[in-house]
């Protein structure tokens, strides 16, 4: 499925591991392999002439690219670089250009062992723990061990796991990608979400979590559900019973990993909106009024403006505003918004007094907003119950957290 892999940054590939040998190098390879700083460029690219393709993932300013063929699922591809990060990122801590060359050994450790001629093997990280070959902090190299689970049924659980303190945390972490109108209507809004499962429990125990997407409730429950979309569950989840009960059932892996995936599509009032008014007081001179609204406490909101080119000063009735050049934006920041807040701030610019004739009239495009909300998610999923049964009979201290964060949030000023 995969030809080659790639490790590579700015300054140009870092590692290579080559499968088939079917790779043909050349300039705009090299060129599109080296761009690790465009957010918006499209993640594949397909040479017609060698009749293959390159998908890339830019993580921590490190592109990780596979070359495949134009028949392969590009999706699926994606999704196995997105975990060879994750392995990475769990072996080594973070993902630079200074841990690739120092573990450049273990990393072709690694992926001789998750990627066999190109088709994925085992990607759980918990699992390549066991016994990859790795050195400890006093540069011996470990014992290797080869695991008794990795053939079985279960090849995420390791065996005689034991606490002398069971505990869990679950974690619902979501992410909202909205464009509103300008006078503060939602025209479209997604959420994508992911629960994150952390276990520290004993022997082989088995889980079970509902959430509040349940069908098989009493009617007339004042509950409230939700309809979620596109759920994408870890290999240790029992779908068939998902299937018919909306009851996630399974025997979770030893320490943290990503239990599901979802996605929303909801049209939600906004959390938040910004309304401005933009009047040019004269040739050099412009205000604009800015009423930011939102419906929840929010904490970090951060607020780009565009501006026009070269502003010379900038000056804000309220709150933490500068002019960044690079992005052409007023950004305004707040640490918190408080529930049902409404802030209004005015700002004052001077821009030269000799515009280029070529640019024509200036035009205010869009608002990006940033923020994060503790404590609550978005969607209004929530965790109804968790209920732990095992051999032993062990009382179990859990941990519940949501938080919800913003995407490309953006609001129209026209």
């Amino acid at each position: 499925m995969i030809n080659c892999l790639w490790f590579s940054d700015e300054r140009g590939v870092l590692l290579l591991r080559d499968y088939r040998g079917v790779v043909i190098f050349h300039e705009d390879l090299i060129d599109f392999l080296k761009a690790t700083t465009l957010p918006d460029q499209c993640p594949i690219k397909i040479f017609a002439d060698s009749e293959f393709a390159v998908i890339k993932l830019i993580r921590d300013s490190i592109a990780i690219s596979a070359g495949i063929s134009l028949q392969v699922n590009a999706m699926l591809v994606l999704q196995v670089l997105q975990q060879i990060y994750v392995v990475l990122k769990e072996f080594f801590g973070t993902l630079t250009r200074e841990s690739i060359l120092d573990h450049f050994v273990e990393i072709f450790e690694l992926l001789d062992e998750m990627i066999d001629f190109g088709y994925p093997q085992i990607l759980e990280p918990n699992t390549l723990k066991m016994y990859v070959i790795s050195k400890n902090q006093h540069g011996c190299i470990d014992s290797v061990v080869i695991p008794e689970f990795v053939t079985t049924s279960m090849p995420w659980r390791a065996c005689r796991v034991s606490y002398s303190v069971n505990k869990l945390r679950i974690t619902i972490e979501e992410s909202i990608e909205s464009v509103v109108s300008c006078d503060g209507y939602s025209i479209n809004t997604s959420i994508c979400g992911k629960i994150l499962f952390e276990s520290k429990l004993s022997g082989v125990p088995q889980v079970l979590i509902g959430l509040n997407n349940s069908t098989l409730h009493q009617s007339g429950s004042s509950k409230e559900f939700v309809d979620i979309e596109n759920i994408r569950f870890h290999a240790c989840v029992l779908t068939n019973r998902y299937e018919l009960t909306k009851e996630i059932c399974f025997f979770p892996p030893d320490g943290l990993f990503e239990l599901a995936s979802y996605s929303i599509q909801s049209r939600m009032r906004p959390p938040i909106i910004v309304l401005a008014n933009i009047e040019e007081t004269s040739l050099t001179r412009l205000e604009i009024q800015c009423d930011v609204r939102c419906r929840i406490r929010m904490e970090s909101v951060v607020v780009q403006i565009p501006v026009p080119k070269d502003v010379v000063s900038l000056e804000c009735s309220d709150g933490n505003c500068l002019y960044d050049p690079g992005l052409n934006r007023a950004v305004w920041k707040t640490n918190e918004l408080k529930d049902l807040g409404n802030r209004r701030f005015f700002i004052k610019l001077s821009v030269p007094s000799i515009r280029d004739p070529d640019e024509g009239n200036w035009k205010a495009d869009y608002i990006r907003i940033s923020f994060s909300v503790p404590s609550v998610t978005l969607s209004g999923v929530n965790l109804e119950y968790c209920k732990v049964i095992s051999v032993q009979g062990y009382p179990v201290k859990q941990k519940i957290v949501q938080t919800a964060r913003s995407g490309c949030y953006l609001v129209k000023m026209t």
